[in-house]
């Protein structure tokens, strides 16, 4: 079995925070992509060096799940 280090775990901890605030019922990878730009680590340093930003991305993330959430908070990816 595999440990997290301090900051995976943080990560994880924002991904199901953002997850839960967007209304979903599930931690996806947008959700913890999401999780590495709120968290203070090597990922978060090298998506910002690639000109990331944290606010455009949640806002994507919003749109995308505004579009394809079905009625019980999963998407239909997530059903498949």
């Amino acid at each position: 079995m595999f440990k997290y280090t301090k900051s995976a775990t943080l990560v994880m901890e924002n991904a199901e925070n953002i997850a839960a605030r967007l209304k979903v019922q599930y931690i996806s990878t947008e959700h913890i992509l999401a999780g590495i730009f709120l968290t203070e680590c090597i990922a978060n340093k090298i998506l910002n060096s690639c000109g990331g930003s944290k606010y455009n991305f949640i806002t994507q993330i919003q749109n995308a799940i505004d579009k394809n959430n079905t009625s019980d908070g999963y998407t239909a990816s997530v059903k498949k």
